[in-house]
């Protein structure tokens, strides 16, 4: 391709994701050693799964000790299950942002109230699952 031009042609530039990949003058095409891949969004949606997985064991954990201090009875199942559900549906959230919007605002956006609204809505249903005990 390079031999057909002369200085002054107009040529297009083929960018994914501010990564150029090719050069285009009409029929003609050269590759770049830049490859568009999916490394970034697998990296982001890696990232946030971890970062939220990460959150819930974290407030787990502290859960778990001041449960412990203060001598309460053991956990109910559903105090358990909801919450980890809640989890992983934030995560889904987050993962499918990652992959199908190319801003990383909306991502952020997204994953945010995707967590807020699991987590609120297991708050809730906690609430409503662990009522008074009758044994």
């Amino acid at each position: 391709m390079w031999e057909t031009l002369t200085p002054g042609d107009r040529v297009t530039a083929l960018a994914w994701r501010d990564r150029l990949w090719g050069l285009e003058k009409g029929e003609l095409r050269q590759d770049t050693t830049e490859k568009p891949g999916r490394a970034s969004t697998a990296q982001l949606a890696a990232g946030l799964a971890l970062l939220i997985i990460g959150a819930v064991f974290l407030r787990g954990s502290g859960w778990l000790h001041r449960r412990r201090a203060i001598g309460a009875p053991p956990a109910r199942t559903s105090q358990i299950l909801v919450p980890m559900t809640a989890a992983f549906i934030a995560v889904g959230v987050a993962v499918t942002a990652a992959v199908a919007t190319d801003r990383l605002w909306l991502v952020l956006l997204t994953t945010a109230a995707g967590c807020a609204a699991a987590w609120t809505a297991s708050v809730l249903l906690v609430r409503r699952l662990g009522g008074p005990r009758t044994s």
